[in-house]
């Protein structure tokens, strides 16, 4: 399966990815939960918030499942550029899949519904990182600053 996986120390700005290394592991954790949840405003949403929930942080990373999370982030439609194929069950019935094929961005962007995240964006980490950094430069100053004693 494939998965959106963004890493707080690639991903942010020299400030940030300094604190970080300074820190350690725990403390980029802690910074990567932060993000997370200031993020989730921006990240679009169906009624159950599905891929919210689905969302977890390992380690240093934010990682929302996909295929789906890669597609709305992209916020391009995405098609299949092959044909389906036809597969005949057992009760004879034809049915037309395009499993195991990928499928491929158009030009068209996605139609992304405000109705339940009124900031839902494609790119939705920079978004948030556009709102939330001097945050975030914050936090990892506060973990730098427990993880030492300081």
């Amino acid at each position: 399966m494939s998965y959106l996986k963004i890493r707080i120390d690639d991903n942010f700005s020299a400030a940030l990815k300094k604190k970080l290394e300074r820190a350690g592991p725990r403390a980029a954790h802690a910074v990567a939960v932060q993000i997370q949840k200031d993020t989730d405003p921006f990240v679009p949403a169906s009624q159950e918030k599905s891929l919210a929930t689905r969302t977890q942080v390992v380690e240093n990373k934010v990682v929302y499942p996909g295929p789906y999370a890669r597609y709305l982030y992209n916020g391009k439609v995405m098609v299949f550029k092959d044909q389906p194929y036809k597969i005949v069950r057992p009760d004879g019935k034809v049915v037309l899949t395009h499993f195991g094929h990928k499928k491929f961005p158009t030009e068209k962007p996605l139609k992304i519904s405000k109705a339940v995240n009124p900031k839902a964006t494609d790119h939705w980490l920079e978004a948030s990182k556009a709102q939330n950094l001097e945050k975030w430069i914050r936090a990892a100053g506060k973990a730098v600053e427990h993880e030492f004693g300081e």
